[in-house]
């Protein structure tokens, strides 16, 4: 199954520094890492907007709790 695609233009310098990260990677293609870098950034948006401010805060007490300060 193929995946539709769209262009996506992005500076130069950039393309540049993603290609230098291509080389330390698994990914085959500039595309493929720079579209994992953004799904990864669009998951963490999403599961920032699902949390509420109760459940952050909760989660932070929890990480202090677990490394002792609490």
């Amino acid at each position: 199954t193929m995946k539709q695609s769209a262009d996506l233009h992005i500076p130069e310098t950039l393309h540049r520094e993603l290609s230098k990260a291509l080389e330390r990677s698994v990914f085959k293609s500039v595309d493929d890492l720079a579209a994992y870098i953004l799904q990864n950034y669009l998951d963490t948006e999403n599961e920032s907007a699902e949390t509420s401010p109760q459940e952050d805060d909760q989660a932070v007490k929890e990480r202090l709790k677990n490394l002792g300060y609490l």
